[in-house]
């Protein structure tokens, strides 16, 4: 018996998966269109922790590297938006002082970016100072987060 070939298969397989996906409407199955109950334990906390867990969630209080990953997102968004603000920033007085011809804009401009680039290096600074914190208190479970590199958001 011949082995099937390659590009059979993987036409069969992506026939099986089209016949699963269908066209995407899950209208059909139970409980579609309702909120998702997160009252009940997940079967995956351990016994000994679902009693805290439950008090925290009935509190609304969070574990400390819960709170501290959403600072993370948050700073992070701040420094991305900061980036492109200030390149824009630069390269708009950049553009203008070569237009005008004028040391002086284009001096200002570089003193500009230099403080840009300065307050950017401050703040991933920080964001790598917490998030070694996150790291390092986060469950073995959850994936670690890359430091940002400093030189190549400041060459961007």
């Amino acid at each position: 018996m011949q082995p099937p070939n390659p590009r059979q298969y993987k036409s069969w397989l992506d026939k099986q998966v089209e016949e699963l996906i269908g066209d995407g409407d899950v209208s059909h199955l139970p409980n579609a269109g309702r909120k998702l109950d997160w009252s009940r334990d997940d079967p995956n906390t351990p016994a000994d922790m679902r009693m805290a867990y439950k008090i925290m969630r009935d509190h609304e209080v969070m574990p400390e590297w819960i709170a501290l990953g959403q600072e993370l997102d948050a700073l992070l968004s701040k420094i991305e938006r900061l980036a492109k603000r200030f390149e824009a920033d630069y390269l708009e007085r950049r553009t203008l002082a070569e237009r005008k011809a004028s040391a002086l804009l284009l001096r200002d401009a570089e003193a500009r970016w230099a403080a840009a680039q300065e307050r950017l290096h401050g703040l991933i600074a920080e964001y790598n100072s917490k998030l070694l914190i996150y790291n390092i208190t986060r469950p073995s479970q959850v994936n670690q987060r890359e430091p940002l590199p400093t030189g190549r958001w400041l060459q961007r």
